[in-house]
């Protein structure tokens, strides 16, 4: 066993521990979650694929080799379930011109009030500015997601801060419900593996799972 928790639950869920991913699903779904509204502006649509991205990932697990790889090989997941949903329709702008810098939230994630102003940071700065500050994401794990260096995204804050000055401190972020996620990822692989005991106990807990 290694002396880091979440490396050790990459490596039970790759030989089929179901609570094991379900404990990753907790703790990267909120930062999945964000950047899926990043990338579609709109809250359900972002869950759907989140959703769709973690049972992916629990499928291909086995391409996995590093565990500590899990929060950036999770991200290119989420990246290509939204950039496959922004396909299967037309949209009336652009996300962004770099595939890997997704623009801003309209919707659910940035405050209306301060859109106008995020709108003026470079893409690499509003993605760091929306995870952080916005989605409560903690510094450290938002490098791992976007698979950064963490003196990278500590400079790209500390630029956006200066740029938006006390802006930022003022805004409550969204709240997500990520246990419900957790729950939903659980319920889809119980009904995998014909756990028909495990259904029955997350939807007498859950019926919205």
């Amino acid at each position: 066993m290694s002396m880091n928790p979440e490396h050790d639950d990459v490596s039970a869920a790759r030989g089929g521990d179901a609570e094991a991913f379900a404990r990753l699903v907790l703790v990267h779904g909120p930062v999945a979650a964000r950047y899926a509204q990043l990338w579609l502006r709109d809250r359900e649509a972002a869950r759907d694929a989140v959703q769709e991205a973690f049972l992916d990932a629990w499928l291909h697990l086995d391409q996995l080799r590093d565990p500590a790889a899990f929060p950036g090989w999770l991200r290119r997941i989420v990246l290509k379930h939204c950039d496959r949903r922004t396909r299967a329709g037309p949209r009336t702008e652009p996300l962004t011109s770099r595939p890997d810098e997704p623009a801003s939230d309209e919707e659910c994630l940035v405050p209306a009030g301060l859109h106008a102003a995020l709108e003026t940071l470079p893409a690499h700065e509003r993605v760091v500015v929306a995870l952080h500050y916005f989605g409560e994401i903690p510094q450290r794990e938002v490098a791992a997601f976007l698979e950064l260096p963490l003196g990278t995204v500590k400079k790209r804050l500390e630029r956006a801060r200066r740029r938006l000055g006390q802006a930022l401190e003022a805004a409550p972020p969204p709240r997500i419900d990520v246990a419900h996620l957790a729950d939903r990822i659980r319920l889809f692989l119980a009904l995998r593996s014909s756990d028909l005991d495990l259904v029955d106990v997350l939807l007498d807990r859950d019926p919205r799972a």
